[in-house]
Formats: C-alpha cells, sequence, structure tokens
C-alpha cells in the first residue's frame, strides 16, 4: 500500500493549532499552500519526499495567517491596493506571523529551522549559483527573515533597519505602513539598477542581431511609464522579470498564472457559480503579484523558486493515475446531515393538508381521516400480537443463555431435606444458583430511502415498527434512520473541505428513538403507521412525508462512515454490551469519493480511519466500509437485502454464493421466501428476502366439509391438520425478520 502522510491527524493538528475549526483541504492539484483568511480554508499541498519537518512547517505558517491575519483589513487593503505589489505585504506579513507563531508553541522554532535547513540543502531557493549581494532588496529581505541563520544575507544598514522593523512588528497596520515604505524603497534601487549603462554587445553580437530583427532597442530597460509587453530580459543579478501583457491576461482570474494553470478544479467550481472558492488559493501564502501588464518593480524571484521546486519536476500530475487521497468525514460534517426526530416530525405534513391537496371535500376528509384512524387502531393491536411473539422468543434465549453460563455455589448449612442421602450423596448440603447476568442490548436501524424502494418499502416499515415496538417493549434502546441522497436539498453543507467524502446531499433522518416521550413515541409510530396504510404493494405514500425522507439515492458508503458518530453518540447515552446495526436496502451504494474527485472513475481510495490508513476499491468499498465500521467500532452488523423483483433476487443470490452451488441456494430460496448467510458483503449476519414475501398475518380458518365431523373423521382430521400446517409454514415463513432479529441480538 502506498505510504502517505497521516492527513487526517495533521488536519486535526492544523485545528488544535488554529485554535478554531477551520476547513483543512489536502489537495493533488496546487502547489503550494495556502489559508483563505476570508472563508477560513487552508489548502496543503501534498508532496512525496519532503518530509513530516517541511510538511509541519508550512502547517504552522499558514495556521499563523489564520491567528493572526485580519479577515477584514486584510480584504479592505486588496480592494485599496490591488495585488500589483502583493509579493511584497505578503513577505512583510511571512516574518511577522511566523515570528509569533514561534513565539506562541516552544517546539516551532524547531520545526522551522529544521525545514528550511532541508530547504536550503535541496536548494530550494536557487540561490546555489548566485552572488547573494547581487540579488534585489525584496529577495534578499525574504531570505533573512527565513534562512538568514543559515546563509549569510548581506544588508547594508538601511535595509537591515527596514528588516528588523519588519521582524518587530506586532500588527497589521505595522505590516501596512512598512509595505509603502518597502515599496517605495524597492521602487528607488530598480530604477537605479535601470539607470545604470548596459554593457555594449561586441560588433558580431550586434550583426546578428540585426540580421534577426530590427527591434533596436529590445535589450533596453524600460522607464516606469513604460509598459511592459512580453518581456523576459535577465536582470543583471541573473533573475528574471515575470510580467504579461495585458492581452495574455485576458479572462484570467487574480492570482498566480502557474498556479491556476495546474487547478483544473478551480475551473469547475467557477463553471457552477462558485467564485469564493474558485479564488481561495489566492488569498493567502502562496498567492503572487498580479501586474495586469502594468509597470512593475523588480519582482522576488525566491517565492517563485521555493513553490516550483516543491514540486518535482518529471512528477506525473495526471489524477487519473493517482490513488484518491480522501479525509474521512469530520463529527461536525456528519452532524449537520443528521436530521433529529423532533424536526421530522415537525415537518410531516398532516393528513388533512394531503387531503386538501387532493381536493377532497370537507366531508370526504372528516370521514377518510375516520376511517384511518381506525385501520391505524387495527394495525398497532395486530403489531401488539406479532410482537408478543417476539419478546417470548427472546426471552427464552434470553434465559437460555443465562442458564447455560449459571454457576452453582454450596454453602456449610446442611439441607435438612436431602438427609436421608447421606449414605449415598455427599450433596447434602444448600447450594445457591447465580445465574450470569445477560447482556445489555443496543440496535440501531438504517433503512434505504431510495426510489427503488418505493415498491417495498411499505413492507420494510412494517416490520420495522414490529421491531421498534418490541425494543420498546423489552426495554432495548434503539434508534431509526432513513437515509437517501435528496438532492432537493442539494449543497446543505457548504463548508465542506474538498478532500472530504462529499456528504452534501446525504440525508439521515431519525425515525424514531427510544429517548422519545410516549406521547412523541405513539405520535411517530401513528404518523408512520399512516404512510403504510396509504401506500400500496406497488408505491409508497409521500403524502405526509417531510422534506427529508423524499426518495432519492443510496448513499449507502456515506451513512456507513456517519455510523461511526452515531455509534459513539449512541454509547455515550447507553452503556449496552452488545449493540447491532442493521441495514435494509435494495441496492448497491452510489459512489463515495471526495468533493474534488467527483469527475474520475475507478480508482482507488486511501484514507485515514481511527488512525489507520485504509485502502478502499471502487468494486468492494461497502464491504470495505464495512469492515473497517466493525472493526473500529465493535458493533454486529445485520443486512437485509430487498429485491424490488425476482431477477434482481436471483442475481443477488449468484452474487452471496460467489456463482457456486447456486442450484442448491436457490432451491432453498424459492422454498424458505428468504436466504441467509454469515459474513457476508461484510456483515456479520445478511439476508436475502423473496421479492414476492408478504408480512401479512391472517387468522387460521377452517371450513370442514358438509355432513363431516371432525371428532369422529380421520379424513376430516387430516385436513384439519394439513391446513394448520400450511398457514403455520406460512405465518413463519412472513415473521422471518422478527425471528432472526431474536436470534441474532439474544
Amino acid at each position: 500500500m502506498e505510504k502517505i502522510l497521516d492527513l487526517q491527524n495533521q488536519s486535526s493538528l492544523a485545528k488544535l493549532l488554529a485554535t478554531e475549526n477551520i476547513s483543512v483541504t489536502h489537495r493533488n492539484d496546487i502547489s503550494t499552500a495556502y489559508f483563505d483568511i476570508k472563508h477560513r480554508v487552508l489548502g496543503l499541498p501534498m508532496w512525496k519526499d519532503q518530509g513530516k519537518v517541511v510538511y509541519d512547517m508550512l502547517v504552522g505558517h499558514e495556521v499563523s495567517h489564520a491567528l493572526y491575519t485580519p479577515a477584514k483589513q486584510f480584504e479592505d487593503f486588496i480592494e485599496i491596493e490591488g495585488r500589483k505589489y502583493f509579493d511584497i505585504l505578503n513577505i512583510i506579513e511571512d516574518i511577522r506571523i511566523e515570528r509569533l507563531i514561534k513565539k506562541k508553541y516552544a517546539s516551532m522554532p524547531r520545526i522551522f529551522n529544521g525545514a528550511y535547513n532541508t530547504l536550503v540543502e535541496k536548494d530550494f531557493f536557487n540561490i546555489a549559483d548566485k552572488d547573494i549581494s547581487k540579488m534585489c532588496f525584496l529577495d534578499r529581505l525574504n531570505l533573512k527573515a527565513k534562512i538568514g541563520t543559515i546563509v549569510d544575507i548581506p544588508l547594508n544598514a538601511e535595509e537591515e533597519a527596514l528588516y528588523n522593523e519588519c521582524y518587530a512588528a506586532e500588527t497589521f497596520e505595522e505590516v501596512i505602513e512598512l509595505y509603502h515604505r518597502i515599496k517605495e524603497f524597492a521602487k528607488k534601487e530598480a530604477e537605479e539598477k535601470q539607470n545604470k549603462p548596459q554593457p555594449q554587445p561586441n560588433a558580431e553580437e550586434s550583426s546578428e542581431e540585426s540580421e534577426s530583427n530590427d527591434l533596436e532597442d529590445e535589450n533596453d530597460f524600460f522607464s516606469e511609464s513604460d509598459n511592459f509587453e512580453d518581456s523576459s530580459d535577465e536582470e543583471d543579478d541573473g533573475t528574471q522579470s515575470h510580467t504579461k501583457s495585458s492581452e495574455d491576461k485576458e479572462d484570467e482570474d487574480e492570482g498566480d498564472e502557474e498556479s491556476q494553470k495546474t487547478s483544473w478544479l478551480e475551473d469547475l467550481i467557477s463553471e457552477e457559480g462558485d467564485t469564493n472558492n474558485a479564488s481561495a488559493s489566492h488569498d493567502g501564502a502562496g498567492a503572487t503579484s498580479d501586474t495586469d501588464g502594468e509597470d512593475v518593480i523588480l519582482e522576488p524571484t525566491t517565492t517563485k523558486s521555493l513553490e516550483e521546486n516543491l514540486i518535482e519536476k518529471n512528477e506525473d500530475r495526471s489524477l487519473r493515475n493517482k490513488p484518491l487521497i480522501a479525509l474521512f468525514p469530520t463529527k461536525n460534517t456528519i452532524k449537520k446531515h443528521v436530521i433529529d426526530y423532533k424536526t421530522v416530525m415537525s415537518k410531516r405534513r398532516s393528513v388533512t393538508d394531503m387531503c386538501r391537496g387532493n381536493y377532497f371535500s370537507d366531508e370526504e376528509t372528516k370521514t377518510y381521516i375516520n376511517d384511518l384512524a381506525v385501520k391505524v387502531s387495527e394495525f398497532k393491536n395486530k403489531t401488539n400480537k406479532k410482537v408478543s411473539v417476539l419478546t417470548r422468543e427472546f426471552e427464552r434465549r434470553k434465559a437460555a443463555y443465562q442458564y447455560s453460563r449459571a454457576q452453582e455455589s454450596r454453602r456449610g448449612t446442611l439441607d435438612v431435606n436431602n438427609l436421608h442421602k447421606y449414605k449415598y450423596d455427599d450433596q447434602i448440603f444448600q447450594s445457591v444458583l447465580k445465574l450470569a447476568d445477560a447482556k445489555s442490548h443496543g440496535m440501531i436501524f438504517f433503512i434505504d430511502y431510495s426510489g427503488s424502494m418505493g415498491n417495498v418499502l411499505k413492507d420494510v416499515l412494517e416490520h420495522t415498527l414490529n421491531l421498534v415496538h418490541f425494543c420498546k417493549k423489552v426495554g432495548v434502546p434503539f434508534k431509526v434512520y432513513s437515509f437517501t441522497s435528496n438532492y432537493a436539498l442539494d449543497k446543505m453543507d457548504k463548508t465542506q473541505s474538498e478532500m472530504e467524502i462529499d456528504v452534501q446531499s446525504t440525508v439521515i433522518a431519525e425515525l424514531f428513538s427510544s429517548e422519545m416521550s410516549k406521547t412523541e413515541y405513539n405520535k411517530a409510530f401513528e404518523e408512520v403507521s399512516q404512510q403504510i396504510i396509504m401506500s400500496n404493494q406497488d408505491s409508497f405514500s409521500q403524502g405526509t412525508i417531510s422534506p427529508f425522507e423524499h426518495l432519492g439515492g443510496t448513499p449507502l458508503d456515506h451513512t456507513i462512515m456517519a455510523a461511526h458518530y452515531i455509534v459513539d453518540e449512541f454509547r455515550k447515552r447507553h452503556q449496552v454490551q452488545k449493540l447491532n446495526v442493521i441495514f435494509l436496502t435494495d441496492g448497491e451504494s452510489q459512489r463515495a469519493t471526495p468533493i474534488y474527485d467527483r469527475y474520475t472513475y475507478g480508482r482507488k481510495m486511501l484514507m485515514n480511519v481511527g488512525g489507520k490508513q485504509c485502502e478502499i476499491l471502487p468494486n468492494s468499498s461497502t464491504k470495505t466500509h464495512l469492515e473497517i465500521f466493525k472493526k473500529t467500532k465493535g458493533v454486529n452488523t445485520i443486512g437485509f437485502y430487498l429485491p424490488s423483483d425476482k431477477r434482481w433476487g436471483t442475481n443477488h443470490l449468484k452474487k452471496m454464493n460467489n456463482y457456486s452451488n447456486v442450484q442448491s441456494a436457490l432451491k432453498l430460496y424459492k422454498k424458505e421466501k428468504y436466504y441467509h448467510k454469515n459474513n457476508c458483503f461484510g456483515y456479520d449476519s445478511y439476508f436475502l428476502l423473496s421479492s414476492d414475501i408478504e408480512i401479512e398475518d391472517t387468522e387460521f380458518t377452517y371450513e370442514k366439509s358438509e355432513g363431516k365431523s371432525i371428532s369422529d373423521n380421520r379424513g376430516e382430521q387430516s385436513k384439519l391438520a394439513r391446513e394448520f400446517a400450511k398457514h403455520n409454514i406460512g405465518n413463519k415463513t412472513n415473521r422471518i425478520i422478527m425471528a432472526k432479529f431474536a436470534e441474532a441480538i439474544a
């Protein structure tokens, strides 16, 4: 497995250092770190060989922008001054914030010194073959601040005084004041260099030049009033003036063209209209001056050299050829997509509103509501009968567990009732039977609310209500959630990091909870019962549901990741020994990838979960997510697959058996109306239900033959036995979820 930096822990470190919940994103398509001051987004590149010290230094540097660079004053400066000489401000501000972060955290001086030592050894500033004394003041100021303790950086008295003022600056106002002074100083230095007489070319060079073109003044330096057009002339100190014509700058966003050239993601975001994020990388460290074709002073080259050298020259930067580097969704991200039951219930439509929407008259509405109330009451009575059977099964298995682990101890007191056995049995003392404590249980249900569940969701919810009512009766704490991709509520969370798994359209709605009051539970039970009764075998009635329950996609992998936090929260409230997590679904999960990689397919993904690097392959993502979930949270997972038709059910059964021993499995599946397998698709226990299974329990009725008595007619007795056996087998199949549920959790 490819070794990567611990991005999840690095993100947590950045947030701790920043002492706020900033958004941290690691991106393949940027060459330098940046901090978006306005949106509080820290962008970090990913390198292969620069080492943790350099990485930690960049994190510390950008975090110091989060701590000390004021967003409002920064925006005001850009609005007034523009980005023409932004490099000057950036160099001065970097000096200030690096000093402050090293002062705040005791380990930072060592980290910065170690990182800059590494960068100097690898000549990342491109100064090994240059005379530093001939470099422009901005370069020497930048080098003095960063590597002045490693390399001798010559400054004259006036320059030294300016550096000391930069180093001593405490506020951003002081930085702005220094910016204006240093800008004038740098302009003066540039003018002096421009006014120096240039060495005359020899005769041979002049002849060649006259033959090649007629631009006699091509190598002259321009005055401050001239415009640079496509200039790339070398200066006396070996640096190059990086300028662009206005034509070259057409339609270009503010910032460094080189970083934009490698950022296809920003173009995509811009196309979607999100211009704030598109310019995020140009609002902090890593941003460069924007000349817009105007006259400029000599720009510092050391800042650009560092950015360019951080990326290997021959590195293949095509994202399609690399594994995805993804961050596990944060707790704060997931919380925005889990809707509590109070909110869900408050947003549901009433039956009265539904009737009005369907143009019922007042009389029709009243009749419909009364009839529905009767059906709900009958449904609840039927549920109570089923739950009674399940409760007895559960208590029986629970008692068996206790007695199988019971301990018998002897006292020193004689049992007078056994004294007569003293000649042939020495067990005449009183004994105490100590039963083992039964395990405490907990249940969390996740129900697939995808569009394809429409024709089976009625049955699924009826099974779920049986199990929920059972949990309520025996005192087992529980939670029931629906999950879907509700694109009507897309972009619920616009603050997600680009490297996080994209859960922006995922909605996980809480339908039931053991924490509900009796009134809340009865109301929720009634509302879901109404949904079941108003549905038919072909479609699920959505007349009274909330916006969070609309049928959509199947974000199963996203929900498994969210379950990590849901389980943690559940265990804080309920100290259970055995926690069962049940997923009821009818299909495969939609792709779960980081936001920046919505448009590529078929790549493996590397992600840090619980402090360990995990590899997730595209063809087995759900299985891997489940295995990670079970391992990190210690839960028992149960999966129920409900096919929409017989063909889907048959195909899924073949997959469950890896396409071997299919005939025997199909025979059992057709007979039993379900198929069960342990350790399948990542689940501890997995059930495939038949597409034509019905859950309606019917009362046993028998019509005897005319003129025949059951008491004295053996043929009639045999007929009764056959009818009863047939009815009993049918009801046993119909209650399969409940029976297996009791077996799984007891």
